[in-house]
């Protein structure tokens, strides 16, 4: 279980989701990046982005060394965590760090369409592309073969959204139970 503690001072200015992205430009997939020189560079600034940007102090882990386990045993890992925050995904970089281990995350093609700074730093992380808005065959695909390789642990926020509902799951996304089923079955042949 990840805990993050924000700092009191930050109480003031809210941080608040983007609004509906509306782009013109076609989706293409960012695919997977394969190195992991960059997500282990990048990883060493996440406390620093935390305190900064989110006003998070502190991350607390628990569990991690069933994580590590599995890990070091060769099991495919698929971490479906809820996406209640915009610093979730940082708090899983955290995570990453402490267990000296990258991640492939499934992210939202608008945030690789949207800034061309954010874009290069999520594929420097390990983030691909899926497109929400309609069937992306291309990213399920990706997903479902990085889960057969199994050489990293896969990040999907399975309600595909923010959902500003910290004890409860919203609604859940088809395309992580194909995922799972898919490669599950791959793996079974």
């Amino acid at each position: 279980m990840l805990r993050s503690s924000p700092d009191r001072h930050h109480f003031s200015r809210p941080l608040q989701p983007p609004s509906v992205v509306v782009t013109d430009s076609a989706y293409r997939l960012f695919p997977p990046p394969r190195g992991t020189v960059w997500p282990r560079i990048l990883s060493l600034r996440t406390l620093w982005v935390l305190r900064s940007r989110y006003g998070i102090t502190r991350v607390e882990t628990r569990g991690d060394e069933s994580l590590r386990r599995l890990i070091r045993d060769g099991h495919r890992v698929l971490l479906t965590p809820n996406h209640s925050r915009m610093a979730d995904p940082v708090v899983l970089l955290q995570l990453a760090r402490r267990l000296n281990q990258t991640l492939f995350i499934m992210a939202s093609s608008h945030l690789f369409r949207g800034s061309r700074s954010l874009g290069f730093v999520l594929r420097r992380l390990g983030a691909f592309s899926v497109y929400r808005e309609g069937v992306d065959r291309q990213s399920v695909q990706a997903a479902i073969d990085l889960l057969v390789n199994g050489q990293r642990p896969l990040v999907i926020f399975p309600e595909g959204a923010l959902s500003q509902a910290n004890d409860q799951l919203n609604a859940l996304m088809d395309g992580i139970s194909i995922i799972a089923r898919s490669a599950q079955r791959r793996l079974e042949r």
